[in-house]
């Protein structure tokens, strides 16, 4: 469900406040192939982050989905599977709620699929998430 061809290790990260699993994604649906994302979900099945970590986008089009090139991945920060109705869980131009870019659409579309289904796996799957009580 998450694209990966073997078993993979995912990490769980909490401090005294929350906790948060992040575990690797890939998405063979980008415009010049696979795009590798790391996708943090918190105890409340909320995404805590979405980083791409490699990809081989086009230069000045899809190479958007970085975030030292835009801010647009950082849209996904705080939504859960239910923030959005199924459909919202799309780009813009396909009726949903997220952007595109100008010119690569193939791009957004396939990390928000990846996104999506990722939050899908999490609601399906147990997690190991916790937070820490905080000590005396």
């Amino acid at each position: 469900m998450l694209g990966l061809e073997k078993d993979t290790q995912g990490w769980s990260v909490s401090d005294q406040d929350s906790g948060a699993v992040i575990f690797p994604v890939v998405t063979r649906q980008g415009y010049n192939g696979e795009i590798q994302l790391l996708i943090g979900i918190d105890e409340q099945q909320r995404i805590s982050g979405v980083r791409v970590t490699q990809h081989q986008e086009t230069p000045g089009l899809g190479d958007d989905i970085e975030r030292r090139r835009s801010d647009w991945i950082t849209g996904f920060d705080g939504l859960g599977l239910d923030s959005l109705s199924p459909s919202g869980w799309t780009v813009a131009k396909d009726g949903g709620h997220f952007d595109a870019f100008t010119g690569a659409t193939i791009t957004p579309r396939a990390v928000v699929n990846a996104v999506y289904k990722a939050l899908q796996y999490a609601a399906e799957t147990p997690l190991p998430i916790s937070s820490q009580e905080p000590t005396s």
